[in-house]
Protein backbone atom coordinates (compact mmCIF):
# COMPACT_ATOMS: atom_id res chain seq x y z
CA UNK A 1 0.00 0.00 0.00
CA UNK A 2 1.34 3.66 -1.30
CA UNK A 3 0.87 6.66 -1.81
CA UNK A 4 -1.51 6.21 -4.80
CA UNK A 5 -4.07 3.57 -2.90
CA UNK A 6 -4.06 6.44 -0.04
CA UNK A 7 -5.26 9.18 -2.00
CA UNK A 8 -7.12 7.10 -4.12
CA UNK A 9 -9.41 5.13 -1.40
CA UNK A 10 -9.73 7.30 0.78
CA UNK A 11 -9.40 11.29 -0.33
CA UNK A 12 -13.03 12.36 -1.85
CA UNK A 13 -11.55 15.26 -3.53
CA UNK A 14 -8.73 17.14 -4.99
CA UNK A 15 -8.00 19.60 -2.41
CA UNK A 16 -8.01 16.40 0.54
CA UNK A 17 -5.23 14.98 -1.92
CA UNK A 18 -3.26 18.54 -1.75
CA UNK A 19 -3.66 18.79 1.77
CA UNK A 20 -2.02 15.11 2.27
CA UNK A 21 0.62 15.94 -0.24
CA UNK A 22 1.47 18.97 1.49
CA UNK A 23 1.33 17.64 4.90
CA UNK A 24 3.41 14.53 3.98
CA UNK A 25 6.38 16.71 2.20
CA UNK A 26 6.04 18.94 5.58
CA UNK A 27 6.47 15.97 7.82
CA UNK A 28 9.61 15.34 5.84
CA UNK A 29 11.67 18.65 5.84
CA UNK A 30 10.74 18.96 9.68
CA UNK A 31 11.56 14.83 10.86
CA UNK A 32 15.12 16.54 9.67
CA UNK A 33 15.33 18.76 13.02
CA UNK A 34 12.59 17.09 15.06
CA UNK A 35 12.25 13.54 15.97
CA UNK A 36 8.18 13.45 14.70
CA UNK A 37 8.06 9.66 13.72
CA UNK A 38 10.40 6.52 13.67
CA UNK A 39 13.00 7.74 11.07
CA UNK A 40 12.49 3.92 9.30
CA UNK A 41 8.96 4.43 9.25
CA UNK A 42 9.89 7.09 6.91
CA UNK A 43 10.64 4.73 3.74
CA UNK A 44 6.59 3.03 4.10
CA UNK A 45 5.38 6.60 5.41
CA UNK A 46 2.17 6.20 3.58
CA UNK A 47 1.28 2.78 4.82
CA UNK A 48 2.92 3.00 8.13
CA UNK A 49 1.07 6.62 8.98
CA UNK A 50 -1.01 7.86 6.49
CA UNK A 51 -3.64 4.46 5.75
CA UNK A 52 -2.58 2.85 9.43
CA UNK A 53 -4.75 6.57 10.82
CA UNK A 54 -7.07 6.90 7.98
CA UNK A 55 -8.50 3.11 8.38
CA UNK A 56 -10.10 3.83 11.63
CA UNK A 57 -12.19 6.42 10.22
CA UNK A 58 -15.07 3.73 9.57
CA UNK A 59 -15.46 3.60 13.10
CA UNK A 60 -15.72 6.67 13.76
CA UNK A 61 -18.35 8.07 11.05
CA UNK A 62 -21.08 7.51 11.31
CA UNK A 63 -21.61 7.78 14.99
CA UNK A 64 -24.76 8.44 16.63
CA UNK A 65 -24.65 11.81 18.34
CA UNK A 66 -21.33 12.33 17.31
CA UNK A 67 -20.16 15.14 19.24
CA UNK A 68 -16.09 15.53 19.05
CA UNK A 69 -13.25 13.42 19.54
CA UNK A 70 -10.08 13.76 21.01
CA UNK A 71 -6.62 12.18 20.10
CA UNK A 72 -4.58 11.91 23.07
CA UNK A 73 -0.57 12.01 22.51
CA UNK A 74 -1.16 13.18 18.73
CA UNK A 75 2.50 13.67 18.13
CA UNK A 76 2.86 14.04 14.47
CA UNK A 77 -1.05 13.98 13.57
CA UNK A 78 -1.40 9.96 13.58
CA UNK A 79 -3.99 9.43 13.69
CA UNK A 80 -6.16 12.64 14.54
CA UNK A 81 -4.69 15.34 12.43
CA UNK A 82 -5.41 12.83 9.13
CA UNK A 83 -9.13 12.16 10.69
CA UNK A 84 -9.79 15.58 10.78
CA UNK A 85 -7.99 16.30 7.20
CA UNK A 86 -10.79 13.51 5.59
CA UNK A 87 -13.56 15.47 7.27
CA UNK A 88 -14.46 14.92 10.65
CA UNK A 89 -15.02 17.90 12.83
CA UNK A 90 -14.50 19.05 15.37
CA UNK A 91 -11.25 17.42 16.31
CA UNK A 92 -8.94 18.08 19.26
CA UNK A 93 -5.27 17.01 19.15
CA UNK A 94 -3.93 16.35 22.93
CA UNK A 95 0.01 16.87 22.88
CA UNK A 96 1.94 18.23 25.48
CA UNK A 97 5.52 18.48 23.23
CA UNK A 98 6.00 21.79 21.94
CA UNK A 99 7.53 21.05 18.63
CA UNK A 100 5.22 18.65 17.79
CA UNK A 101 2.02 20.81 18.76
CA UNK A 102 4.41 23.74 16.59
CA UNK A 103 4.25 21.28 13.94
CA UNK A 104 0.45 20.03 14.31
CA UNK A 105 -0.45 23.99 14.52
CA UNK A 106 1.57 24.49 10.73
CA UNK A 107 0.00 21.43 9.27
CA UNK A 108 -3.12 22.76 9.77
CA UNK A 109 -2.29 26.28 9.07
CA UNK A 110 -1.26 25.42 5.40
CA UNK A 111 -3.88 22.29 4.62
CA UNK A 112 -7.28 24.42 6.39
CA UNK A 113 -7.48 21.69 8.38
CA UNK A 114 -10.35 22.48 11.38
CA UNK A 115 -8.39 20.63 14.10
CA UNK A 116 -7.41 22.16 17.10
CA UNK A 117 -4.25 21.94 18.55
CA UNK A 118 -3.91 21.28 22.85
CA UNK A 119 -0.42 21.96 23.81
CA UNK A 120 -0.23 20.58 27.50
CA UNK A 121 -0.50 17.13 29.23
CA UNK A 122 -3.71 15.47 28.60
CA UNK A 123 -3.73 15.24 32.94
CA UNK A 124 -4.03 18.98 32.88
CA UNK A 125 -6.15 19.41 30.12
CA UNK A 126 -9.33 21.29 30.13
CA UNK A 127 -11.34 18.46 27.60
CA UNK A 128 -14.21 19.91 24.76
CA UNK A 129 -17.08 18.24 24.25
CA UNK A 130 -16.36 15.15 22.82
CA UNK A 131 -17.70 11.21 23.10
CA UNK A 132 -14.55 9.54 20.81
CA UNK A 133 -11.41 8.97 21.91
CA UNK A 134 -8.43 7.79 19.68
CA UNK A 135 -4.83 7.10 20.13
CA UNK A 136 -2.09 5.69 18.82
CA UNK A 137 1.22 4.59 20.29
CA UNK A 138 1.00 6.73 23.29
CA UNK A 139 -0.09 4.46 25.98
CA UNK A 140 -1.56 0.74 27.63
CA UNK A 141 -4.90 0.29 27.81
CA UNK A 142 -4.66 0.50 31.45
CA UNK A 143 -3.16 4.09 31.32
CA UNK A 144 -5.65 5.75 28.90
CA UNK A 145 -7.98 4.30 30.99
CA UNK A 146 -6.67 5.45 34.13
CA UNK A 147 -5.95 8.92 32.54
CA UNK A 148 -9.72 9.36 31.23
CA UNK A 149 -11.10 7.61 34.87
CA UNK A 150 -9.15 10.45 36.84
CA UNK A 151 -10.90 13.29 34.06
CA UNK A 152 -13.96 12.11 35.00
CA UNK A 153 -14.65 10.21 31.44
CA UNK A 154 -16.85 7.80 30.96
CA UNK A 155 -19.65 6.83 28.07
CA UNK A 156 -16.90 7.04 25.14
CA UNK A 157 -16.03 4.99 22.17
CA UNK A 158 -12.57 4.77 22.41
CA UNK A 159 -10.96 3.36 19.48
CA UNK A 160 -7.15 2.44 19.81
CA UNK A 161 -4.87 1.13 17.04
CA UNK A 162 -2.74 -1.78 18.91
CA UNK A 163 0.43 -4.39 17.49
CA UNK A 164 1.27 -7.48 17.69
CA UNK A 165 1.40 -7.84 21.58
CA UNK A 166 -2.37 -6.47 21.46
CA UNK A 167 -3.86 -9.43 23.01
CA UNK A 168 -1.29 -9.83 26.11
CA UNK A 169 -2.25 -5.67 26.43
CA UNK A 170 -5.74 -6.71 26.80
CA UNK A 171 -5.51 -9.70 29.31
CA UNK A 172 -3.88 -7.48 31.40
CA UNK A 173 -6.60 -4.68 31.23
CA UNK A 174 -8.91 -7.23 32.00
CA UNK A 175 -7.35 -7.89 35.35
CA UNK A 176 -8.44 -4.49 36.28
CA UNK A 177 -11.04 -2.95 34.01
CA UNK A 178 -14.46 -4.31 32.66
CA UNK A 179 -14.86 -3.61 29.07
CA UNK A 180 -16.76 -3.87 26.46
CA UNK A 181 -14.74 -4.31 23.59
CA UNK A 182 -14.24 -5.40 20.03
CA UNK A 183 -11.25 -6.12 17.76
CA UNK A 184 -10.55 -5.69 13.84
CA UNK A 185 -8.05 -6.13 11.96
CA UNK A 186 -5.63 -3.67 10.45
CA UNK A 187 -5.51 -3.59 6.78
CA UNK A 188 -1.83 -2.07 6.93
CA UNK A 189 -0.10 -5.27 9.28
CA UNK A 190 -1.74 -8.64 9.76
CA UNK A 191 -0.24 -8.83 13.53
CA UNK A 192 -1.89 -5.71 14.69
CA UNK A 193 -5.74 -4.56 15.40
CA UNK A 194 -8.00 -1.94 16.23
CA UNK A 195 -9.09 -2.14 19.39
CA UNK A 196 -13.03 -0.50 19.84
CA UNK A 197 -14.05 -0.16 23.34
CA UNK A 198 -17.58 0.70 23.75
CA UNK A 199 -17.13 1.02 27.84
CA UNK A 200 -15.01 0.31 30.37
CA UNK A 201 -15.05 0.50 34.58
CA UNK A 202 -12.63 -0.58 36.87
CA UNK A 203 -13.03 -3.67 38.81
CA UNK A 204 -13.69 -3.48 42.43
Amino acid sequence: MDKSFFLTNFCKNPNQKNSFLLYCDLLFERQKKLNLVSSSSLENVWSRHFIDSAQIIKYILPYKNFSGLIDIGSGAGFPGLVISLLGVNPVYLIESNRHKAAFLSDVIKITGSSAKVLNVKIEKVILPDFNIVISRAFASLHKLFTILEKKGVANVRCIFPKGISYNHEIKETKKKWDIKFSTHDSITNSNSKIVIVESFQRVT
